[in-house]
């Protein structure tokens, strides 16, 4: 089985590339938290939004920077209330990264690629990111 051998029905054991991408996604996430205190600096230094200065309107990613600081304070409903989509990916990153920093310690068989096609996916994906974008600018973002 190219990916390790199989331990269920919807699980395998991590391939050693599996293994060091579950490390690498975990060690990524578990240094964005222990840096914490720096993304307030780092982020003052970001330029202001050209899109946002030329029309007047949200750009996609409108307040993203302000929801990551909101989010990595612990403050999930303001993250949530100023971008959505930039405060659930956050959320996926930093709590999967940490799962999955445990998993592959822990040397737990991993389950295997969700239901759905990559195409699936994708509208999915286009579809929170347009709704996402529609709420920044009815929102006045």
């Amino acid at each position: 089985m190219g990916m390790g051998d199989a331990v269920g029905p919807r699980c395998t054991r991590a391939s050693p590339q599996a293994r060091a991408a579950l490390l690498a996604w975990g060690g990524a996430a578990l240094l964005a938290l222990l840096v914490r205190p720096a993304w307030p600096v780092a982020a003052a230094w970001l330029p202001a939004c050209t899109f946002h200065e030329l029309t007047g309107l949200a750009c996609p990613t409108c307040g993203t920077t302000r929801a990551a600081l909101a989010l990595l304070e612990g403050d999930v409903l303001t993250a949530l209330w100023i971008n959505p989509l930039a405060a659930a990916a956050g959320a996926a990153f930093l709590g999967g990264g940490v799962l999955a920093l445990v998993w592959a310690i822990a040397g737990l068989p991993v389950p295997l690629r969700a239901l759905g096609t990559a195409r699936g996916w994708a509208v999915a994906l286009g579809v929170a990111a347009v709704a996402n974008w529609i709420y920044l600018i009815l929102a006045g973002a």
